[in-house]
């Protein structure tokens, strides 16, 4: 099969993958470059899993500001400085600086989210679904408050969980692109803590929890 190596190009663009493993991708989705997209996803998150429990004790800090009027702070942590150094790494930090001012989240996961926060947001959508709720059962009643909950509020407000604000340069979510990275560095990487300034406006500031990392959960 004859690949474009602009397609390729793309590809590896999107994914951070080789060029070996893009074109048996492309290869593999009948040059559907979306489809390819979700096929190295899912070896590179598989190959991100591996590094997981590895602890991140070097990184660097990242700003962006924009118009003088909305700015982020973020920390981003991986293993060694060979790979914090790098142009990819620094590129990846630079992202997520721009995507925090751009989609303003308010935790990086949902384990960092205000627990008063998230009740008073499942007191909203039960009032919201009180009508389909009435007739079912307790069980199924909280798996669709939590359902809600998870779409609504989870995807929307924490950083891993929401879709990369730049689907031309990485159609997933910031956890997939960051899973994209630690599989071809080979090493864990992870979004320590950020702090989000609006001017006027209350700073954001959230520290991720010990246990948060790029996984397989949704």
């Amino acid at each position: 099969m004859n690949i474009d190596p602009k397609q390729i190009k793309e590809l590896r663009d999107m994914t951070g993958a080789g060029i070996v493993e893009c074109k048996n991708a492309l290869a593999e989705a009948n040059l559907d470059i979306n489809k390819a997209c979700e096929i190295l996803m899912k070896k590179g998150i598989l190959r991100a899993d591996k590094y997981s429990s590895k602890t991140t004790t070097v990184g660097f800090i990242g700003t962006y500001i924009h118009n003088g009027r909305v700015g982020a702070l973020v920390e981003l942590d991986c293993e060694t400085d060979f790979v914090a150094r790098n142009t990819e790494f620094q590129e990846l930090l630079h992202d997520l600086c721009l995507h925090i001012v751009g989609m303003k989240p308010l935790a990086v996961d949902k384990d960092n989210l205000d627990p008063n926060f998230i009740k008073q947001q499942e007191e909203i959508i039960r009032e919201q679904l009180k009508d389909s709720l009435a007739s079912k059962p307790a069980e199924v009643q909280k798996k669709m408050v939590e359902g809600k909950l998870n779409k609504d509020i989870i995807k929307s407000k924490c950083l891993l969980e929401q879709d990369f604000v730049n689907q031309d340069r990485f159609k997933g979510t910031v956890k997939d692109y960051i899973k994209s990275k630690i599989g071809k560095f080979g090493e864990n990487i992870k979004v320590a803590r950020f702090s989000l300034f609006e001017l006027g406006k209350e700073t954001v500031m959230c520290e991720a929890s010990q246990t948060q990392t790029p996984s397989n959960e949704k």
